[in-house]
């Protein structure tokens, strides 16, 4: 975490959110098929049944949109309200949804004096609302049987008001069309009302949505929306739902004609008024095994919406760490989360990777951070380019790629790695769960920096091999993972890690630790290496808790070398998790005709200098 308290959001939990979003793409069929996703023509080229139209200059009143900002395009989703974090961190995005801004004017002049071409959209709600979010929605929920505010949210057949699950929200009543205008107005109001001077707005260049879903099914199987006592027919309510939101856009785009709008969960059906949406959970449940979509479906659909918005590109992907992070620390328990835990979950440079490339194989923003409950972190990798104001660095200047070339190549036919050439540089993303080495079009580099190393792995307690008289024990919040092993002291017990390593090399080693007093001041640790055998001595008492460095060890890239942890000395002895990485770094600065990319990983290139 950065230093100042980071202000964060919490949202939905990814569980969930699975289960809403299945229902509404049976419902909804704004996932394409899968015989209709990325189709590898005779050219090897990406094609979407869509006509891609010219970008076009465009003006939001006074604020000037720039459409043509260079990639990669870096976005933040729900930043800190106060801006006690470096300003310069969250200048440095391409495009800013803060939740609040309770100074707004002065902290979008001090983000556009740091980067003129920033854009801020203004959260807003569309299809949803508490009581304490806004007066109307306070009478709405305070409404009686008759009175006219009683059906503009959705309640059961019973007149219950039906609350979405976990964030406890009602969603709005689209069907009715007095619901519906007061959403538009509330929404113009309040684009207004932040400082809207002589017809300019001079904060925010448009409005975000949570939630603007393409049908309202998945709220519950008893919805009453027109009050007559009995549940919905499911067709014709999510029909209804959907026709009152394009109704919504209609008329706020008549009302706001030049602002960008975009929102989470969009159906390609409000193309025609929205600019742009959030694919906000797919990447990440992609790679944390989800098997009722694929990466073709999501890219299509993204890809899709790139070139079909109203006007500008204004869609946003997303991805995040393990969803192990997120389950963790639920949003209860979101300032209980150590800092070393934070930097860790920061630190998950390989599922970046794996969005970032995904997101340059469309033309839309960029987003990583803690996700899926939290978000707002201004998190900044080698690959987004130099910070804004930095100097004395060997990365390239943000916006480094230029402009893209075409559309995705398939790279050896069916090898389910695929690259896209810009003006200067090349994304490559191998989306297979198999090691795969290509040969590239051109010759190119690495870029330089030194975030990432080639190549880590950690093993957990849970896959290690313990003998004696461990015992397991559920992983407390500062320690890692779901679960440790706890022997008491001298108990002659053993606990095995061994590493599965993609490259031979030296690696450093670590262990993570959670100290307390009642812990071993010397557990054995026998390094078992290509060199040999090295033992040394780890403090569990003192010290700093997360990843304690065990040394630099030279591995094979084979099962050779294990890590052991013995129970001795005074005190108990807590096996928790270790660490493998490699001393060479991922973007070194090489020179590279071919690249060799793990399972679901990619790579950010530019061209070579003279």
């Amino acid at each position: 975490m950065p230093e100042g308290k980071i202000w964060q959001v919490v949202k939905r939990s990814s569980l969930l959110l699975l289960i809403i979003l299945l229902d509404i793409a049976c419902a909804d069929k704004t996932l394409p098929n899968r015989q209709e996703t990325l189709t590898p023509e005779v050219n090897s080229i990406i094609t979407i049944q869509v006509k891609e139209r010219p970008v076009e200059t465009a003006t939001i009143n006074s604020l000037p949109v720039h459409p043509k900002v260079d990639y990669p395009k870096i976005a933040n989703l729900w930043g800190i309200d106060n801006l006690t974090t470096d300003p310069k961190l969250y200048a440095g995005f391409d495009l800013f949804v803060p939740y609040t801004f309770p100074d707004p004017a002065r902290q979008a002049e001090l983000l556009h004096t740091l980067n003129p071409d920033i854009l801020i959209l203004n959260n807003q709600y569309a299809t949803k609302g508490r009581p304490e979010f806004a007066p109307i929605f306070k009478e709405w929920w305070d409404s009686k049987p008759g009175e006219p505010g009683y059906i503009c949210f959705l309640r059961d057949s019973k007149g219950t008001i039906l609350l979405v699950k976990v964030w406890n929200h009602p969603m709005v009543n689209m069907t009715v069309l007095q619901c519906r205008q007061a959403m538009v107005k509330k929404n113009v109001d309040d684009f207004k009302a932040s400082s809207f001077v002589n017809g300019s707005n001079q904060i925010y260049n448009g409005i975000y949505w949570d939630l603007i879903f393409g049908s309202i099914s998945w709220l519950g199987p008893d919805i009453d929306s027109n009050l007559d006592g009995q549940p919905d027919n499911t067709d014709t309510l999510n029909k209804a739902y959907q026709d009152g939101v394009i109704d919504f856009l209609t008329q706020l785009r008549a009302n706001l004609p030049d602002v960008i709008l975009a929102g989470n969960e969009a159906t390609l059906a409000y193309s025609k008024w929205m600019d742009g949406r959030l694919f906000e959970w797919q990447l990440s449940n992609i790679l944390d095994g989800a098997d009722y979509l694929t990466w073709d479906e999501v890219i299509a659909e993204y890809r899709t919406w790139t070139v079909n918005a109203n006007s500008r590109q204004m869609t946003i992907i997303q991805s995040s760490p393990t969803q192990s992070f997120a389950s963790k620390y639920p949003g209860s328990d979101l300032d209980k989360i150590p800092p070393e835990i934070m930097a860790e979950a920061q630190a998950s440079y390989q599922r970046m990777r794996f969005g970032l490339t995904s997101a340059l194989m469309g033309d839309g923003y960029y987003s990583f951070d803690f996700g899926p409950m939290i978000h707002g972190f201004p998190w900044w990798y080698d690959e987004y380019g130099a910070p804004v104001g930095s100097q004395g660095l060997t990365l390239p200047p943000h916006g480094y790629l230029g402009q893209p070339i075409g559309a995705p190549l398939l790279l050896d036919d069916n090898s389910g790695v695929w690259a896209r050439a810009f003006d200067y540089g090349l994304a490559v993303i191998n989306t297979t769960k198999n090691v795969k080495s290509v040969k590239l079009p051109n010759t190119y580099c690495k870029i330089k920096g030194d975030q990432a190393p080639l190549f880590e792995t950690i093993v957990d307690a849970d896959q290690a091999k313990s003998v004696g008289g461990w015992k397991k024990h559920d992983a407390g919040l500062d320690q890692f993972g779901k679960s440790v092993l706890v022997a008491n002291a001298n108990s002659s017990s053993t606990v095995t890690y061994t590493p599965s390593l993609a490259y031979s090399g030296t690696y450093e080693v670590f262990a993570w630790v959670s100290p307390t007093d009642n812990q071993s001041t010397s557990m054995l640790v026998s390094i078992h290496h290509a060199n040999g055998n090295t033992d040394v001595q780890l403090d569990e008492k003192s010290g700093k808790l997360g990843w304690r460095s065990l040394g630099v060890f030279l591995f094979n890239d084979d099962s050779s070398g294990s890590i052991e942890l013995h129970s001795n000395g005074q005190g108990i002895s807590v096996a928790d998790a270790i660490k493998l990485a490699t001393t060479v770094r991922y973007n070194d600065g090489s020179k590279v005709d071919q690249i060799t990319l793990q399972p679901q990983d990619g790579i950010v290139l530019v061209s070579c200098k003279p």
